[in-house]
């Protein structure tokens, strides 16, 4: 399963409460109309992981294309370097 899918589907499940499972978790207090708290709390973590690989994954590019650009400078300037007597 995708993210997006797991995401889905622990918001769907968060509405399942008050089954024997969910007694004598300890946030069962905190469940009511919105759900499982521990299932919401899954998703929302998930969600905010997600999105914090997605901007490391953007950050990484930008670097390698600092990295890379800074790389192609030093290399041609370092033939420029050879050539010149």
């Amino acid at each position: 399963m995708k993210n997006e899918e797991i995401l889905t589907a622990l918001r769907r499940l968060k509405v399942e409460t008050g089954s024997l499972v969910c007694m004598g978790c300890g946030r069962e207090h905190d469940c009511g109309i919105h759900g499982c708290r521990i299932v919401r709390e899954a998703a929302e973590l998930i969600e905010k992981l997600t999105d914090r690989c997605a901007r490391y994954t953007e950050e990484i590019a930008v670097l390698q294309e600092r990295e890379n650009g800074t790389t192609a400078r030093k290399t041609s300037s370092t033939a420029l370097d050879r050539l010149t007597p």
